[in-house]
């Protein structure tokens, strides 16, 4: 890129595998296998090209990473949305060995 600016070439990734068509559901959009890839080469590229911004809900909780400003989509009550929000960020403010080992703060 003339900014240089890191590009992810998913259509490689997705093509040199040789399931390649098991990763689509429909041609254009990818299955949950599909996702999968995306996101390991997007991760990859973090990881190469910013290591510093590696979020750190994965596998890596040391306090360099960048933190998740939101709760886990599966810790989110759809019953109470903002409360989930409200409950995340009072939680992010203790110590980290006050976290619970479960939660991805």
């Amino acid at each position: 890129s003339q900014t240089g600016t890191p590009v992810v070439d998913v259509h490689s990734a997705f093509a040199k595998r040789s399931n390649w068509q098991e990763l689509f559901s429909d041609g254009l959009h990818p299955t949950a296998a599909g996702d999968a890839v995306i996101a390991e080469e997007v991760l990859a590229a973090i990881k190469k090209h910013y290591p510093e911004m590696q979020p750190s809900s994965f596998f890596d909780p040391s306090p360099q990473k960048l933190p998740l400003d939101f709760p886990d989509h599966k810790a989110v009550d759809v019953g109470d949305v903002p409360g989930c929000f409200k409950r995340h960020i009072e939680k992010k403010s203790l110590p980290r060995e006050q976290r619970s080992e479960n939660e991805n703060l």
